[in-house]
């Protein structure tokens, strides 16, 4: 993770098709999603409900996970130079460095969450590709490496 907090970054209009890059910018958003349990928007959300219940471990209670949300739309990236897409892919999708939102349900009920919101600064690793099918057809589509999963730094 370290060696990509500090890679050089390829500026927006310098990307070329089929290359890896890291690109840095701020998120522009087309549209939003409201996350559960708040009344934030944003364009990427991953939430955790738990419960405080006895647990198998030695018959005392635990915080244990009860459910988890996770979704993402497409959005775009931009640094002054240009801008670049980064398609609907949450399965494909880490987030790191996102503050970490929570709250109380009940008193033996809580939820924890990130957010990514329009307006926040992040750094991606991807490959650039000409867009296809549903993407906005003006600049490049940002998807996954060969690995399968595209990080995402909140700065």
């Amino acid at each position: 993770m370290l060696f990509f907090r500090f890679r050089k970054t390829t500026a927006i209009s310098g990307l070329a098709a089929g290359q890896a890059a890291i690109v840095e910018g701020r998120v522009v958003a087309k549209t939003q999603l409201s996350m559960p349990h708040t009344r934030e928007h944003g364009v990427f959300f991953a939430v955790t409900e738990s419960s405080f219940r006895l647990a198998d471990r030695g018959g005392r209670k635990l915080w244990l996970v009860d459910a988890f949300e996770q979704e993402q739309v497409g959005f775009w990236v931009e640094d002054g130079t240009g801008r670049v897409w980064v398609p609907s892919q949450p399965r494909a999708l880490t987030v790191r460095g996102a503050p970490l939102l929570q709250g109380e349900l009940s008193r033996s009920r809580r939820w924890s969450g990130q957010l990514i919101r329009e307006g926040d600064r992040v750094r991606l690793h991807g490959v650039p590709q000409t867009p296809s099918g549903k993407e906005p057809k003006d600049c490049l589509a940002l998807h996954a490496p060969s690995g399968g999963v595209m990080t995402v730094l909140v700065r």
